[in-house]
């Protein structure tokens, strides 16, 4: 990265050392996951009840919905180390953990409301998640020390909305803002499609939230026209695959038009390169990695859908 660069950063606020500071503390969090013994994933419904309970916390106590993804990020990665999973106390415990986690994002973004405040409880059987009955402040209280020792107090965790957003303002820093109202445009329209990830997808070593969030802005530039879809294919995928993969991860019959061309379209996937700090095969890597947890997700959500029908 040059120096011009480096200064079109630091002049909107974006420190060049906080990336490899959550790149670091990323992959800290999941070498952790990695170490636990034995392996166990929680059952679908499960997931999904806790983090419907988690959605309903950020409204009630109207915290940005990035908060969720944080909430739901801390959830899977604490539930990864837990050597207790699926055993029954830790599934009776649930709630609490839940209420764990939202408190401890509470106070990391300065919110006043309070998850276990009795102005304004939140009842996890009103939600049809846990057992009849308020939490008690006890086991929320012990839960929180639970994920504060398990993660070792590794607990402001970038989710893959967080990567999503700081690339994004990288790349809006790197190009004076020539593309403001594009960039605009994608940090609004990946929402939907980075919570069916994160809804179908449980982040891992393997679908790291930097790999999903920096493969979703790809994918966006992709959409707003600023970059043609071959410019992200990997070399090993043919090109029909890889146009089909898109389509079928985004449910689009027809490839978004770009109408960037020669010099300018070169500028912006090098300045791409530059703010994410990474080279363009990794961020090859990353968007087939996206596509195919998309598809997946698109296929998964269907089948539920059918099966409740």
């Amino acid at each position: 990265m040059t120096q011009e660069l480096e200064s079109r950063l630091e002049r909107a606020g974006l420190p060049v050392e906080l990336m490899p500071v959550w790149a670091a503390r990323e992959r800290r969090v999941f070498a952790l996951g990695a170490a636990a013994s034995p392996k166990a994933s929680t059952p679908t419904p499960v997931r999904h009840m806790a983090l419907e309970f988690l959605q309903s916390a950020c409204v009630l106590y109207k915290l940005p919905h990035s908060v969720w993804f944080e909430a739901v990020h801390l959830l899977d990665v604490f539930n990864s180390v837990q050597a207790s999973a699926l055993s029954e106390d830790w599934l009776c415990a649930m709630p609490a953990t839940c209420l764990a986690i939202f408190d401890i994002l509470r106070k990391s973004h300065n919110a006043v409301a309070s998850p276990l405040s009795s102005q304004r409880p939140l009842r996890p059987d009103s939600q049809g998640f846990g057992p009849g009955g308020a939490v008690r402040l006890e086991d929320v209280t012990k839960q929180e020390l639970a994920i504060l020792q398990a993660l070792e107090w590794q607990v402001s965790l970038p989710s893959m909305i967080s990567w999503m957003d700081m690339l994004r303002l990288r790349f809006n820093a790197m190009t004076m803002e020539h593309f403001a109202s594009s960039m605009d445009w994608i940090g609004a329209a990946v929402f939907p499609t980075a919570r069916l990830l994160v809804l179908w997808r449980p982040c891992s070593a393997d679908r790291a939230p930097r790999s999903l969030g920096f493969g979703l802005f790809c994918l966006g530039l992709v959409h707003a026209q600023l970059v043609p879809l071959q410019a992200l294919r990997p070399p090993h995928v043919y090109d029909d695959e890889w146009e089909e993969l898109f389509m079928q991860s985004h449910n689009l019959n027809s490839l978004p038009d770009c109408v960037t061309q020669g010099r300018v379209r070169n500028v912006i996937v090098d300045l791409l390169q530059a703010a994410a700090d990474c080279s363009l095969e990794e961020l090859q890597c990353m968007c087939e990695l996206t596509m195919g947890c998309l598809r997946g997700c698109h296929a998964e959500a269907g089948l539920a859908a059918g099966s409740t029908a």
